[in-house]
């Protein structure tokens, strides 16, 4: 019956595997908040989000210095799960170094099907930490290519959201001139 779970998670030894146990479900979460710190606690993430079949998921955070695909497919099908309840999502990206942030393919792919899964979200953070805006590091979410997109080199995903009736609040760190060609 466990309904909210926030969990921080870095592994000191990179050589400790971690697995969970066979037939967890999570089937009465409400809220659910991770920071993977490092790639191993990345992977148990990723595991631990396929294990998420609440319907009444209504708020998801992931937080760490890598977002991966895994972890957002793992996002998705909770949202899927959560039968479109889902109110908020916020993906924080914590960069450790002040180099250029480049979001691929496969993660623009997964955030236009996360978008797909959310018709009554209400806020979506699709952002840095805070910390790093003055960093002048710069980010940017990868262009996409038909058969994806109807227009090569853009990336509709901030103008998908325009679909979103409930979204009250967008944070969005990634804008770039193939964002706004498709506004």
């Amino acid at each position: 019956q466990l309904q909210e779970l926030t969990l921080d998670i870095a592994f000191e030894n990179p050589r400790l595997a971690v697995a969970l146990p066979g037939g967890l479900l999570f089937h009465c979460l409400r809220q659910l908040i991770i920071r993977p710190r490092d790639f191993e606690a990345l992977s148990l993430a990723a595991e631990l989000l396929e294990c998420v079949e609440s319907p009444a998921l209504r708020k998801v955070e992931l937080e760490g210095p890598v977002l991966s695909e895994a972890l957002l497919s793992g996002l998705c099908n909770a949202a899927l799960a959560a039968s479109g309840g889902l109110q908020t999502v916020k993906l924080l990206w914590t960069p450790q170094t002040q180099c250029p942030m480049f979001l691929d393919e496969s993660i623009a792919l997964c955030l236009e099907r996360l978008l797909e899964t959310l018709p009554a979200l209400r806020r979506l953070d699709i952002a840095v930490d805070p910390a790093s805006h003055g960093s002048g590091a710069s980010r940017r979410l990868a262009p996409l290519q038909p058969p994806d997109v109807p227009i090569p080199e853009t990336q509709p995903l901030l103008a998908d959201m325009a679909v979103l009736e409930a979204l009250q609040e967008v944070s969005f760190d990634f804008l770039a001139d193939d964002s706004l060609a498709c506004l």
